[in-house]
């Protein structure tokens, strides 16, 4: 029987997931962090550019990609632009 390397327990062929060396219980709880740290990490937000205002997905606050190809004039524009991006499902939260 092959022993998880997470909770040190003997088992089942079917219970194990070979391409991680752990038991499913333990490969879905490193799922579930991985994805509950992303949330933490992410976030949409209206960003200032040289030029304007912009939507961006940020990590750790930081624009890592653009949520509209176009520069707003101001940031009320931009945080309308970004709610309409939400409504249409655009976004990335919730999380699909």
């Amino acid at each position: 029987m092959p022993r998880c390397r997470d909770c040190k327990q003997d088992k089942s062929d079917d219970e194990f997931v070979v391409a991680w060396g752990k038991c499913g219980d333990c490969v879905q709880r490193t799922q579930e962090r991985a994805l509950s740290n992303y949330v933490l990490a992410m976030s949409e937000e209206v960003v200032e550019i040289p030029f304007g205002w912009c939507t961006a997905r940020c990590a750790l606050g930081d624009p890592v990609d653009w949520l509209c190809w176009h520069i707003h004039p101001n940031r009320e524009s931009a945080e309308t632009c970004l709610e309409q991006t939400r409504a249409d499902g655009r976004g990335i939260f919730p999380i699909r």
